[in-house]
C-alpha cells in the first residue's frame, strides 16, 4: 500500500527537469514518514544542483533564490489510504523566486477583488471574509517589505471606497478601514520608536550611528510620502466623517513622523562630517588611533556647538556618540590582540599589542578630558556648553577593556616567567637551564611541575566558553581571580624552589652559579625581589666566608695545621697564602658577576676582604723574617760536617731507639733499618723548597746556597739508600715473628750484604749507588719476591677457607615453597655443587703449600719445624671453616623449621590435605617429610667428607712424618681422624640435628591436631551414599525428612565454602583447596542424590499409578486364553480391590513431592507435570474398570489342570540331558580358537535359556493348584561352568587382540606404562580364575604368555630411553652383528623380537645407563652455550669520547665455573663422545680469559698515559716518537673498545681473529712508551735539581 501511495506522490510532482530516476530510497523514507506521521503534515520537493531534494519541514533549505518547488499538505484528519489520499491532501507548485511576493500578487490581484467585489455571497459571510482578508494582506505586505528594510502601508487595491459621506455611513466598511488604520498606527509607531532600540546599542560604533540616521531619514521620508497619497487621505476623510476614535492616535503619530523627519535630517547633516575620520578609525590599528582622535574630537566639538539635537538640549546624544567611539576603539584594539598568540604563540608580540591597546585607551580618555578643558576655557560663562558628562557612561567600557588588557598582560608575563615562552620558542615552553649539584634534578623537576600547573591554568583560560575580550562578560573577573590566586601560589612555589636551590650552598662559587641562572629566569616582580634578596644573602655568605677564614687564621696562627712533611716557617706562610687564595677566588667571582646589584652588604664584604688580605700578607712577611733569623747562626763548614755519618742504622720499632750493630753475632737481624741522614739538613732543604713556591716574593739566604746546590745529588743518594731501607724493612714488615723464623735463612743472607752501609759507607762516599745500593736492592727484591709469594699463598689459602666457611650446604630459597620430591632433588644437586667447590678449594690449598715448600725444602731443622707448624695451622683453619659451614647450614635448616628469636619459621613445604580412601590425610605424609629432612641433614654433613687432611697428604713421605712433638701421647691422635668424623660427632652439630628433628616432631603433632578440625565434616564423606540412598529409599522417608536433609547439606556446603583456602603451621603450608572441593562435591552429591531419589520416587509413583491403571486395565479387559492368563487376572483383580484405598492414598504425597522439587529448583520434565495433572481423572476411570472386570472373570473360570503334571516330567528330563552334554563338550583345550569356544558356550546357554523359559511358563499353573515348583542343582552347576569358560576365553581373545596391536605398532610409539598396566591387569584376572579352572589347558597357556611378556618389559623400557642416541644403537648393532633401522616405520615390537634384542638384556641395560650419563654432559654443554651467549663485557663510557671495561668479576667467575665443569667432563670416561665440543669450549674460554686480562692491563696503562700525552703538549714535544706511537695505540684501543661496546658479547669479541695479537701488540707498545716516559721524568728531575 505504501508503494502505491508514494507512487501517487511521485506522479504529481511537477518540476522542470524532474524524472522518476531522481527519486531514491531516501525520498521513499521521507514520503512514508509524511503519509504515516500525523504531525508531519507538509512535504516539499525541489531540484537544484541536479538532485531532487525532499523535506518534511515548512522551509526547504537551498540557494538564496528559491527554485520552483512542489508542495503537499494534509488537510483532513484520520489515516491516509489509497482511497482517500486524493481527497485528504492538497498539492501544487510554487513559482521560482520569492514565495511571499508570488503569494502577495496572487491574493491581491486575483482573490481579493473577487471577494470584495462579489455580490453572490451573503453579506455576513462576505463581511467576515473581507475582514480576515485585509488582516492577512496587511501582515503579508508588512512581511514582504520588512525583509527589504522598507515600511509600506497596506491599502486594498481598486476603487473600493465610495463617497466619503456614504462610506462613513457603512459601519462594516468603517470597521474595515479602522482595522487598516490600526495596522498603519502600529507600523508608524514601530518606525518612530525604533530610534531607541538602535540608538542605545551597546556594541555599535559611530559609523553604525551615522548609518542609523541615514536609514531613519529614508524611512520617515517614505512614510511621509505614503501619508500624502490620495487613497490614504480618502481613508482618513472617511474616518473623520465617521468620527472614528482611532484617528486621534493616528494623527499624533503623523505629527511625530513630521518632527522626527526634521530631527533625522538635521542630525544626518552634521554627522556626515564624521564619516571620513570614523572610517579611518575603523581601519586603523592602536598606534594610529591616537593620530585620528584629535581631528575626530574637533568635529564632535563643532557638532556640539552648532547642532540642534546633538547639543546641550540632548546631552545624552553626544554621550552616546562618544561611547560609540569608545566601542570602535575597543573593536580596533581587539583586532590586534590574538588570544591564540597569548596562549600558544608569540607572547612578546602579544605583550606589545596589549601595551599599545592600554596606551590607546589611556590616551583616548586623556584627549577627551583635554577637549573638555578647552571647551571650559573657551566658554567659562556658558555652563550649558561645558562637557559635564558622566565619565562612567562614556569610558566604562574602555576602562574595563584596559583593565582586561592589563589582566592579559599578567597572563603573558606568567607565560614568560613559568613557561619561558618567547618569539624564538614558537609557542612552546622554553628550555630550562642546567642546574648542578645533588639537588639539580630536584630543582629542575620542581620548575617543571610549576610549569605544568601554570599550563593547567592556561588550559583552563583557553577553554573558557565566552570571549575573553568581551568586556560585557562578567565571568572573567571570577576566572581571572582564580588564575591570579593560582599564579600567586606558583610565585610562592617558585620562590620556595629558589630557596631550596640555595639550601646547602656553602660556597660562594656555587651561590653565584645558581643566582646567575635565576637572574636570567626572573621576569615577575615577586621573583625579582627574591633574586635581590638572594643577592644580599650572597654577599652575606661571602662576608661569612671571610670571617670564617679570619677566625681560622686567628685560631691557628700560632700552631698552623701543617702536614707532616711541611717545614715550619715556609709551611706557615704557604698556609696563609692558601687561605688568601680561597678568598681571592670567591672575590673574583663576585667582581665578574656584573648583574649583581650593589647593596650595603656588598660594601661590608669589600671592607672585610681588604682587611683580611692585609692581615695575611703581614703574617707571611713575619714568618719569612723569623726563618732568616734562625739561619744566621749556621755557616757552610758546619753544614758539610753533618754529611760524614753512616748511611743507615738499625732501630727498634717498639722503643724507637737505635741499636748497636754487631757483624759477627748478627744480633740486629730482627731490627729494622733507618736512613741516617741529618734531620737539620732535611729541614733546611724543605724550607728552601717551600719558600721558592712564592715565586720570588721572598729571597733565599746566602748561607744556605752552598749546601742546597747539592740538594738534588743528596736527594738522589737518599732516595737510593731509602730503596735499600724500604726493601729490607718491607721484608720484615710482611713477616710475623713466626714467619721470620721460617725465613731465618733468607734474612741472614741479606744481612751480610747490608752491614757495610751500617758501618763503613757515609754520605760523602763515592760509588754508593753504582755498587752497594744496586747489590742490596737486588738481593732484597729476590727475597721479597719469595716472601710475597709466600704471603699470597697464605692469603689464597685463607680465602679458600673463607669460601669453605661461607658455603651453605643446604639451599633454602627465600619465599620458595617446596614439594617433597623437589626439595630433595634440589638439595642433592646443591650438594654436588658444594662438593665440587670444596674439592676445588682443597686442591688449591694443597697446590699453594707445595709451591711454598720449594723455598724451604733445603732449610735448617728450625725452618723444617716451622714448616710443619704452618701445615698444622692450615689444617686447623680448614677444619674451622668446615665446622662453620656445617654449623651455619644446619642452623639455616633449623631456623627454617623452628624459627629463632627474631623470625618465625619459614614456610618451607606445601602439603595438600586430601580426602582419600574415606579418610583425611596429608599428601605427602609427615613421616615421609621427616624422612626427607633427616636424610638432607645427614647428607649435608657427609658433603665435607671429600676434604682430607693436609698433614696426611703433604707430610706423608717426609722424614718428619711422625707424631707432632707438642701432642700429648696419652690422648687419641686426631691425625688419622678425618674432618668428617670429627665434625659429624661434634656435640654442637648433634644438638642442632636434634633441634631439627624436634621441630619436625612438634610440627607433626600440630598437623595431626589440625586434622581433627575437619572431623566435624566426617559424616559427609564417610557414609556410603549409595547404601544410604538405598536405605533411605527402603525406609520410605517422609517428605519432611527429604526437605530437612537437603537443607542441611546446603548449609554445610555454604559453611565449607567459608573455610580458609590454606593454613600455616610452623614451616608447613597446608593447602585445603582439594579437601574443600571434595567436601563441597560430597555435599552437592548428597543434595543431588536426595533430590534425585525424591524425583525418582515421585516419578516412579506417578508412573506406577499410570502404568498400574493402564496395564491392569488392558490385562483385565483381555479375556484369559490359558491357565496362566486366568490365574494372573484373578490375582490382579483381587489385589487391586484389596489395595484400592492404599492406591488412592498415594496420590496426595505425589503432589507434595513435586512441590518440594520445584522449591529446590529441580527441573521437572514437562511430561511428568502433564501426567500429574491427569492423575486424578485416571483414578476415577480405573475404579469403574475394576468393577467390570470382576464380572467378566467369574464367567471365564474352567477346569485347566490336565497337562500340568506331564509338562513337569518332561522338564526334568531335559535338565538331566543338558548337564551330560555340557560335561562332555565344554571348551577347555587350548587348541580351539576363542571364536569357536564362544560359539560352543553360546549354544549351551541357549539351551539353558529355553529351560528357564519353560519353567516360568509352568509356574502360574503350579501356583493355582498349590503344586511345589521343581528345583534342579544340575542346572545351577551347568550355569557356573559355562560362566567360567566364557570368562577365560574372553580373556584369551582380549589378550590376543591387545598383543597383536602392540606388535604392529612402531617401536618408538610404544607406551610402556600402558603395556605394563595392561599386562598386570590380565595377570591378576587370570590368577583369580585359577582357583576354579587351574587344570584347564587354556588357563595354563594364558598364564605362560602373560608371564613371558612381563619379563621383556624392562628390556623394552631400556630401548625406549630418551637418552639413547644413534651411537648407542650402532654399538648395539655391532654387538649383535645385525643391521636394522630403529627409526623406520617397519621397526615394530615384532621386529624387535625377531632381531634378537631380547637375548642381550644386560648389554641393553648397560647402554641405557651410559646414555643417561652422556645426556647429563650434553645438557651441561648446552647450558654453557646458552650462558656465554648472554655474558657481555661490562663496558662504560670514559671521558665522554672513550669506552673502558668497568668490572669483570662476574665474567671471571663464570670462566672459573665453566672451566671446572669442562675439566670434570674431560675426566669422564664419556669424554670421547664430546671431545670436539669440549675442546672447542676449553680453547675458547682460555682465549677469553687471556684476552680480557690483557685488555685490563692495556686499559690500565692507557688510562695513565692518555692523561699525560693527550693533556701535555710539552711532553709530546719532548717525546715525539713515543707520542706518535701512543696516538697509534690510542686509535687502535679506541676502535677495539668501540667495537666491543657495540657487540659486548665476551665470547664473540675475544674469539675474533687477530684480537689477541692486536691487544698483545698494544701492550708491548704501551710498555715501551712507559719506559721512555719514566726515563724522561728521571732526567727531568735531575736537571731541575742541578739547576737549583
Amino acid at each position: 500500500m505504501n508503494t502505491k501511495m508514494t507512487r501517487w506522490l511521485q506522479d504529481r510532482i511537477v518540476l522542470p527537469g524532474y524524472t522518476s530516476d531522481l527519486w531514491s530510497v531516501e525520498h521513499d523514507e521521507k514520503a512514508i514518514a509524511f503519509l504515516q506521521t500525523p504531525h508531519l503534515c507538509h512535504l516539499c520537493c525541489s531540484i537544484w544542483d541536479g538532485r531532487l531534494h525532499v523535506s518534511n519541514s515548512h522551509e526547504l533549505a537551498g540557494p538564496a533564490i528559491r527554485p520552483e518547488a512542489s508542495y503537499f499538505f494534509i488537510h483532513a484528519e484520520g489515516n491516509l489510504t489509497e482511497n482517500n489520499i486524493d481527497l485528504s491532501t492538497q498539492h501544487g507548485t510554487l513559482p521560482r523566486g520569492a514565495d511571499v511576493q508570488s503569494l502577495l500578487t496572487v491574493v491581491g490581484q486575483i482573490f481579493a477583488p473577487q471577494i470584495l467585489e462579489s455580490s453572490a455571497w451573503p453579506e455576513s459571510v462576505k463581511k467576515d471574509l473581507s475582514g480576515y482578508l485585509h488582516k492577512f494582506m496587511s501582515s503579508l505586505t508588512e512581511s514582504k517589505f520588512e525583509a527589504a528594510e522598507r515600511n509600506v502601508l497596506y491599502l486594498p487595491s481598486g476603487n473600493f471606497l465610495p463617497d466619503a459621506t456614504l462610506a462613513a455611513q457603512n459601519k462594516d466598511l468603517v470597521q474595515q478601514l479602522e482595522s487598516i488604520v490600526i495596522s498603519w498606527t502600529r507600523q508608524i509607531k514601530d518606525v518612530v520608536s525604533s530610534h531607541d532600540n538602535a540608538y542605545h546599542a551597546e556594541v555599535s560604533g559611530p559609523l553604525e550611528e551615522i548609518h542609523f540616521w541615514r536609514s531613519r531619514t529614508v524611512d520617515l521620508s517614505r512614510i511621509s510620502e505614503q501619508l500624502q497619497r490620495a487613497d490614504v487621505c480618502r481613508v482618513v476623510r472617511v474616518l473623520e466623517t465617521s468620527k472614528s476614535s482611532y484617528l486621534a492616535r493616528f494623527g499624533s503619530l503623523v505629527t511625530k513622523v513630521r518632527d522626527n523627519s526634521i530631527e533625522a535630517n538635521d542630525n544626518l547633516k552634521f554627522l556626515e562630517y564624521l564619516v571620513v575620520p570614523c572610517k579611518l578609525l575603523a581601519n586603523s590599528d592602536p598606534s594610529g588611533i591616537c593620530r585620528i582622535l584629535p581631528e575626530l574630537l574637533s568635529h564632535i566639538r563643532m557638532i556640539w556647538m552648532l547642532s540642534g539635537f546633538y547639543s546641550s538640549k540632548h546631552p545624552e546624544r553626544l554621550t552616546g556618540l562618544l561611547r560609540k567611539i569608545s566601542n570602535e576603539i575597543i573593536h580596533r584594539c581587539c583586532a590586534t590582540v590574538s588570544l591564540n598568540e597569548i596562549f600558544d604563540g608569540d607572547v612578546d608580540m602579544s605583550m606589545v599589542a596589549l601595551e599599545e591597546s592600554i596606551q590607546c585607551g589611556v590616551l583616548w580618555k586623556r584627549m577627551y578630558r583635554r577637549t573638555a578643558a578647552a571647551i571650559y576655557a573657551a566658554h567659562p560663562a556658558l555652563p550649558e556648553l561645558h562637557w559635564a558628562f558622566d565619565d562612567a557612561s562614556i569610558f566604562a567600557q574602555i576602562d574595563a577593556f584596559v583593565q582586561r588588557c592589563r589582566d592579559l598582560l599578567e597572563v603573558c608575563e606568567g607565560q614568560i616567567q613559568f613557561c619561558r615562552k618567547s618569539a624564538s620558542t614558537q609557542g612552546r615552553p622554553g628550555s630550562l637551564p642546567r642546574f648542578g649539584g645533588t639537588r639539580g634534578l630536584e630543582i629542575t623537576t620542581s620548575l617543571v611541575e610549576i610549569q605544568v600547573q601554570f599550563e593547567q591554568q592556561i588550559e583552563r583560560l583557553r577553554g573558557l566558553e565566552y570571549q575573553i575580550l568581551d568586556v560585557k562578560t562578567s565571568h572573567w573577573h571570577d576566572d581571572y581571580n582564580t588564575f591570579k590566586n593560582a599564579v600567586k601560589d606558583l610565585e610562592v612555589m617558585y620562590t620556595n624552589v629558589m630557596n631550596t636551590s640555595f639550601e646547602g650552598v656553602a660556597r660562594v662559587s656555587e651561590a653565584v652559579a645558581v643566582l646567575e641562572i635565576f637572574h636570567s629566569l626572573a621576569k615577575r616582580d615577586a621573583v625579582k625581589r627574591c633574586v635581590e634578596k638572594k643577592t644580599m644573602d650572597l654577599y652575606l655568605l661571602f662576608t661569612h666566608t671571610v670571617e670564617e677564614v679570619r677566625r681560622d687564621f686567628d685560631e691557628n696562627r700560632r700552631v698552623p695545621p701543617l702536614r707532616k712533611n711541611e717545614p715550619h716557617w715556609a709551611g706557615s706562610a704557604l698556609w696563609a697564602k692558601s687561605l688568601a687564595q680561597n678568598v681571592q677566588d670567591s672575590w673574583s667571582l663576585l667582581q665578574s658577576a656584573t648583574y649583581l646589584t650593589r647593596t650595603r652588604e656588598a660594601s661590608e664584604a669589600t671592607v672585610a676582604y681588604e682587611t683580611l688580605m692585609g692581615v695575611l700578607n703581614d703574617y707571611k712577611a713575619s714568618r719569612y723574617k723569623a726563618w732568616v733569623d734562625s739561619m744566621e747562626a749556621l755557616d757552610s763548614m758546619m753544614l758539610q760536617a753533618r754529611l760524614d755519618r753512616p748511611l743507615m742504622r738499625r732501630v727498634d720499632r717498639n722503643t724507637g731507639t737505635e741499636r748497636a750493630v754487631s757483624v759477627n753475632k748478627n744480633k740486629g737481624k730482627d731490627n729494622f733499618l733507618e736512613c741516617n741522614f741529618d734531620h737539620g739538613l732535611l729541614s733546611m732543604f724543605s724550607e728552601v723548597q717551600y719558600w721558592e713556591k712564592f715565586q720570588g716574593e721572598f729571597s733565599i739566604p746566602y748561607v744556605a746556597h752552598d749546601v742546597c746546590n747539592q740538594r738534588e745529588k743528596l736527594r738522589v743518594m737518599r732516595e737510593h739508600v731509602m730503596l735499600v731501607v724500604r726493601a729490607y724493612n718491607a721484608i720484615l714488615d710482611d713477616l710475623s715473628a713466626e714467619e721470620r723464623r721460617l725465613f731465618s735463612d733468607h734474612i741472614r743472607k741479606v744481612d751480610k750484604r747490608i752491614n757495610q752501609g751500617l758501618q763503613k759507607l757515609t754520605w760523602i762516599t763515592k760509588g754508593v749507588i753504582e755498587h752497594y745500593v744496586k747489590d742490596c736492592c737486588a738481593h732484597c727484591e729476590e727475597i721479597h719476591i719469595i716472601v710475597r709469594r709466600f704471603k699470597q699463598g697464605k692469603q689464597k689459602i685463607l680465602r679458600e677457607c673463607r669460601l669453605m666457611s661461607a658455603l651453605l650446604l643446604v639451599r633454602i630459597d627465600k619465599n620458595a615453597i617446596y614439594d617433597e620430591c623437589i626439595f630433595e632433588s634440589k638439595q642433592a644437586a646443591h650438594r654436588m655443587e658444594i662438593k665440587h667447590s670444596l674439592q676445588r678449594s682443597h686442591q688449591t690449598a694443597q697446590q699453594e703449600l707445595r709451591d711454598m715448600f720449594v723455598n724451604f725444602c733445603d732449610g735448617t731443622s728450625e725452618v723444617q719445624r716451622e714448616w710443619r707448624e704452618l701445615i698444622k695451622e692450615v689444617d686447623k683453619q680448614i677444619e674451622h671453616a668446615l665446622r662453620q659451614s656445617v654449623k651455619r647450614s644446619l642452623q639455616e635448616l633449623s631456623r627454617a623449621i623452628n624459627g629463632d628469636a627474631k623470625s618465625e619459621p619459614q614456610t618451607l613445604f606445601s602439603i595438600k590435605i586430601v580426602l582419600e580412601n574415606g579418610r583425611i590425610d596429608y599428601k605427602p605424609t609427615m613421616i615421609n617429610l621427616t624422612h626427607v629432612v633427616n636424610i638432607v641433614a645427614k647428607e649435608l654433613i657427609s658433603t665435607i667428607a671429600v676434604v682430607s687432611r693436609l698433614r696426611e697428604t703433604l707430610l706423608a713421605n717426609s722424614e718428619e712424618a711422625r707424631p707432632i712433638e707438642d701432642e700429648d701421647p696419652g690422648l687419641p691422635s686426631e691425625r688419622h681422624q678425618s674432618f668428617y668424623s670429627i665434625i659429624s660427632n661434634d656435640e654442637d652439630m648433634l644438638k642442632i640435628v636434634v633441634q631439627i628433628m624436634n621441630g619436625m616432631s612438634s610440627t607433626a603433632t600440630e598437623l595431626q591436631k589440625y586434622l581433627g578440625y575437619w572431623e566435624k565434616y566426617k559424616p559427609i564423606w564417610e557414609m556410603d551414599k549409595e547404601a544410604y540412598i538405598r536405605r533411605y529409599a527402603k525406609a520410605n522417608r517422609s517428605l519432611k525428612n527429604y526437605n530437612d536433609d537437603v537443607t542441611k547439606y546446603k548449609d554445610q556446603q555454604a559453611e565449607i565454602q567459608q573455610e580458609p583456602m590454606s593454613h600455616l603451621i610452623n614451616f608447613v603450608q597446608l593447602d585445603c583447596t582439594v579437601l574443600k572441593g571434595h567436601l563441597m562435591a560430597h555435599c552437592q552429591q548428597w543434595q543431588q542424590k536426595l533430590l534425585g531419589l525424591l524425583n525418582q520416587s515421585a516419578s516412579q509413583g506417578l508412573d506406577y499409578l499410570h502404568d498400574l491403571f493402564a496395564d491392569n486395565s488392558n490385562t483385565l479387559r483381555s479375556p484369559p486364553a490359558t491357565l496362566e492368563d486366568l490365574s494372573s487376572n484373578i490375582k490382579i483383580l483381587h489385589e487391586l480391590q484389596r489395595n484400592s484405598s492404599a492406591i488412592e492414598a498415594k496420590i496426595p504425597p505425589i503432589d507434595d513431592m513435586y512441590a518440594t522439587l520445584i522449591k529446590f529448583d529441580v527441573q521437572v520434565a514437562a511430561a511428568e507435570l502433564l501426567q500429574l495433572q491427569e492423575l486424578r481423572p485416571a483414578w476415577k476411570d480405573f475404579l469403574a474398570m475394576l468393577e467390570e472386570s470382576r464380572h467378566a472373570l467369574d464367567k471365564s473360570k474352567v477346569n485347566m489342570k490336565r497337562d500340568l503334571e506331564a509338562s513337569l516330567d518332561s522338564y526334568s528330563q531335559q535338565v538331566a540331558q543338558l548337564r551330560a552334554k555340557v560335561l562332555i563338550g565344554i571348551p577347555m583345550s587350548q587348541e580351539l580358537s576363542p571364536d569357536e569356544a564362544h560359539s560352543i558356550i553360546d549354544e549351551f546357554k541357549q539351551h539353558i535359556g529355553a529351560l528357564h523359559h519353560r519353567k516360568s511358563g509352568l509356574e502360574p499353573g503350579l501356583e493355582i493348584f498349590n503344586i511345589e515348583p521343581p528345583d534342579h542343582e544340575e542346572l545351577r552347576d551347568t550355569e557356573r561352568d559355562l560362566e567360567l569358560a566364557e570368562q577365560i576365553w574372553s580373556l584369551a581373545g582380549d589378550w590376543t587382540g591387545l598383543f597383536d596391536r602392540w606388535k604392529k605398532r612402531r617401536f618408538n610409539e610404544l607406551e610402556i606404562c600402558e603395556m605394563e598396566t595392561g599386562a598386570g591387569q590380565f595377570n591378576k584376572k587370570v590368577a583369580k580364575l585359577g582357583r576354579d579352572i587351574k587344570r584347564w589347558s587354556i588357563w595354563e597357556q594364558m598364564r605362560t604368555k602373560i608371564t613371558e611378556f612381563m619379563q621383556t618389559l624392562p628390556l623394552i623400557q631400556d630401548l625406549r630411553n630418551p637418552a639413547m642416541r644413534p651411537r648407542h644403537w650402532d654399538s648395539l648393532k655391532n654387538e649383535l652383528q645385525r643391521e636394522f633401522d630403529e627409526t623406520s616405520e617397519t621397526f615394530t615390537l615384532q621386529a624387535m623380537f625377531t632381531t634378537g634384542l631380547s637375548a642381550v638384556p644386560d648389554l641393553i641395560s648397560e647402554l641405557s645407563a651410559n646414555a643417561n650419563k652422556e645426556l647429563a654432559i650434553e645438557e651441561t654443554l648446552k647450558d654453557i652455550d646458552a650462558r656465554w651467549a648472554g655474558i657481555d663485557i661490562e663496558i662504560v663510557t670514559y671521558k665522554e669520547s672513550y669506552y673502558k671495561v668497568r668490572s669483570t668479576d662476574d665474567l671471571f667467575q663464570a670462566l672459573e665455573d665453566d672451566a671446572v665443569a669442562l675439566s670434570t667432563m674431560k675426566a669422564s670416561k664419556f669424554y670421547s663422545s664430546f671431545k670436539q665440543k669440549i675442546d672447542e669450549w676449553e680453547t675458547s674460554l682460555g682465549l677469553v680469559s687471556e684476552v680480557i686480562e690483557l685488555i685490563l692491563t692495556v686499559q690500565r696503562k692507557w688510562i695513565y698515559l692518555e692523561s699525560i700525552f693527550m693533556a701535555s703538549e710539552d711532553i709530546c714535544k719532548q717525546l715525539p716518537r713515543e707520542s706518535a706511537l701512543f696516538i697509534e695505540v690510542n686509535a687502535a684501543f679506541t676502535d677495539v673498545m668501540s667495537i666491543a661496546a657495540e657487540h659486548p658479547n665476551a665470547a664473540f669479541q675475544c674469539n675474533t681473529d687477530g684480537m689477541l695479537d692486536n691487544v698483545n701488540d698494544m701492550d708491548v707498545k704501551l710498555e715501551t712508551i712507559q719506559k721512555s716516559l719514566d726515563s724522561y721524568l728521571d732526567v727531568s728531575c735531575m736537571g731541575k735539581g742541578s739547576d737549583s
